[in-house]
């Protein structure tokens, strides 16, 4: 199921426990981008801000780019173990895009 960026899904439990998803919307992090300050900006705007008891769940993707944790693909070396396995699988899964 694709999810719309601002759709909830409201689950009703027993004993009035109602549990509220939100997509939020956040523009291209880069590296020294305010992680936390988007996500309160995103959370306000779209889900009516964050509250005591909410939980929130961030990719590691995200928060990876936010602390520049990143790698150009042309500087990483393939093991010996992942060329072996191309070898025999004759398969090889690259993905360029730097997301």
């Amino acid at each position: 199921m694709k999810l719309e960026p601002t759709h909830i899904i409201v689950l009703e439990r027993e004993k009035g426990l109602k549990v509220e998803l939100y997509v939020l919307r956040l523009p291209e992090v880069k590296p020294g981008d305010d992680l936390a300050g988007l996500v309160v900006d995103a959370a306000s705007e779209e889900a009516g801000g964050i509250r005591d008891g909410d939980v929130l769940v961030v990719t590691s993707k995200v928060v990876s780019k936010a602390y520049g944790f990143l790698i150009r693909l042309s500087e990483v070396k393939p093991s010996m173990r992942a060329l072996r396995i191309v070898e025999k699988t004759g398969e090889i899964h690259v993905s360029s895009k730097q997301s």
